[in-house]
């Protein structure tokens, strides 16, 4: 009888270990050291009112100029960035890493993808996922070590593939607005009638969501900004307007690392 309540009890406390040690995987670290990351830098404290700039198809090889003069604008007026970087040859352009390394401290840098082509994690199977998303985040640890946030290509994503992200140790997947917590709230081109937005209607757009307690999550790309592959400045003037307005809609500008580590507390 003994035996058995000893049996009893042994086989309860492997449940309950079993239990704890697969929720552990689900509990976030929130540390501040964590989320430091060895960067000096001002901690971006998230509010109840969240916007989130994120640049998309940020690359080595096409339109460089742009990318690099979208993140110094932003930057110069103090507002950080969350950008989806493209792994594939990014190594190959050294002045493009040193650029990011140097500017990594002061916004986010997200896996956009492997190569980026259309709809590239859309059907994927997990392995297939897996290896792109290994491959990408060694490109992409060279910069940042800590690299959390997933950007697909046109922002769609097989439920395999998700598997694959999370399992990489990437907490955040920003898809399609369709994902009403990290997807894109709204865009500064209209990707269906093939349009400019003008800045206002996006700021319009974006007031929206923040009154519905939504954090508004606006989405751009270098291309949006130029005519004949070359940037057009008067285009480029409603980026410059977004970013000098965007102040009026009494919402804080974070990234989503930021959001993800809303509640970090400062350790010392």
């Amino acid at each position: 009888m003994k035996l058995k309540i000893l049996f009893s009890i042994l086989i309860i406390i492997l449940v309950f270990f079993f239990i704890f040690k697969s929720l552990d995987g689900l509990v976030k670290d929130v540390s501040y050291d964590a989320y430091e990351n060895n960067c000096e830098t001002d901690y971006h404290q998230a509010s109840d009112r969240n916007i989130v700039l994120r640049i998309d198809d940020i690359q080595a090889n096409y339109l460089v100029d742009v990318q690099e003069k979208m993140i110094d604008d932003a930057l110069d007026r103090g507002k950080t960035l969350s950008l989806a970087v493209i792994p594939l040859g990014l190594n190959n352009n050294k002045a493009m890493v040193k650029f990011l390394k140097e500017k990594k401290c002061k916004l986010e840098i997200g896996l956009h993808g492997y190569e980026n082509n259309d709809f590239e994690f859309s059907e994927l199977s997990y392995g297939e996922a897996d290896e792109k998303i290994k491959n990408g985040l060694k490109v992409l640890n060279e910069i940042e070590p800590e690299v959390i946030t997933f950007i697909p290509p046109n922002n769609e994503i097989s439920n395999e593939s998700k598997i694959a992200v999370y399992g990489n140790k990437i907490k955040i997947i920003s898809s399609g607005f369709y994902n009403r917590e990290f997807g894109y709230s709204v865009s500064t081109y209209d990707w269906e009638n093939h349009i400019f937005v003008n800045y206002r209607e996006v700021l319009s757009e974006c007031l929206d969501e923040l009154e519905k307690n939504e954090t508004c999550i606006i989405m751009m790309h270098p291309q949006d900004y130029i005519t004949d592959g070359k940037l057009d400045n008067q285009k480029y003037q409603q980026y410059i307007q977004l970013l000098d307005n965007v102040d009026e809609l009494n919402a804080t500008i974070v990234t989503f690392r930021d959001l993800y580590y809303k509640d970090a507390v400062r350790v010392g």
